[in-house]
């Protein structure tokens, strides 16, 4: 059972989960690029764009554990209350202990629900899979990844219910699924559970991205396998990838793109750039930076 954060609700409601941890075994793209700044701006995207009640659930290493529980209890002693809005702060220099003069958006953690990995992992990305483990929800849960920029509502995330898990079409292949935003109810979520414990067992040998487990190649396999439905046709309108979809790197993928952002609910990034990295003219890094 993971462990969590005192500030879980006994309550049922929508609820979003990203994960966050070093992955020193990971690509250099993935190694220790994201920290609790990456987790206050996509909590504040997602309170923007996620009217009415819900949960926003980080799961996470011991040490990220540690550091985010520390984090949210001097939000709670503050005598201000909060900490003050200083456009001028630069973000490298913010470092434990906080204090009232620093950063605005860690504010965004204050109801953050804090749960730690279990430490039965196969290594790689497998990690993420822990998160259909959490305890049942009535509603849907969305799961997506700290290089995830929700840009409109998406409420229609949970609404959807055509089956127990919902994946959008890969951005770069044309007859499979990717995992950049999952929505699952609870029977998905005791589905990938149950073949996640069985897979787990050998280490995930037929689940891999390169040399690594990958939560992304055991979900496409569940999703063709399964008969899962893509969460929308292709091409897509709603669940846009940055370099294939906003801003195509080498021209339009699959002979779409790039797709106007009018209808579009999230934007999301794979490997390079990642959304803190685009220019600062960039639209989509001015509302990943700035709300």
């Amino acid at each position: 059972m993971v462990e969590r954060s005192s500030c879980y609700r006994i309550f049922k409601m929508r609820r979003v989960i990203c994960c966050l941890w070093a992955g020193d075994d990971l690509p250099s793209y993935s190694a220790n690029k994201y920290t609790e700044y990456d987790v206050a701006r996509l909590r504040r995207l997602i309170r923007k764009h996620l009217p009415g009640e819900h949960t926003f659930n980080v799961m996470t290493d011991a040490v990220w554990f540690s550091k985010l529980s520390a984090l949210q209890s001097t939000l709670y002693e503050t005598t201000q209350g909060f900490f003050e809005h200083d456009l001028n702060s630069k973000e490298e220099e913010l470092s434990p202990p906080y204090t009232a003069s620093k950063s605005s958006v860690l504010n965004e953690l204050s109801d953050v629900e804090l749960w730690r990995f279990t430490g039965t992992d196969c290594g790689g990305w497998s990690k993420v899979l822990e998160a259909f483990g959490l305890p049942p929800d009535k509603d849907r849960t969305l799961l997506i990844g700290l290089d995830t920029v929700p840009i409109n509502d998406i409420s229609w995330l949970f609404d959807w219910d055509e089956s127990p898990v919902g994946l959008p079409w890969d951005p770069l292949f044309t007859d499979v699924a990717c995992d950049a935003v999952v929505t699952f109810n609870n029977e998905g979520a005791q589905q990938v559970t149950q073949r996640y414990s069985k897979e787990r067992l050998n280490g995930m040998k037929d689940y891999l991205m390169g040399i690594r487990p990958s939560e992304m190649m055991l979900l496409r396999a569940m999703f063709k396998e399964n008969k899962w439905s893509a969460l929308e046709p292709f091409p897509p309108k709603k669940l846009l990838s940055y370099k294939a979809h906003v801003k195509p790197v080498c021209g339009p993928f699959l002979g779409v793109g790039p797709i106007p952002l009018d209808e579009a609910s999230i934007v999301y990034f794979h490997g390079t750039p990642k959304p803190g990295e685009l220019p600062l003219e960039d639209p989509i890094g001015q509302i990943w930076r700035n709300g």
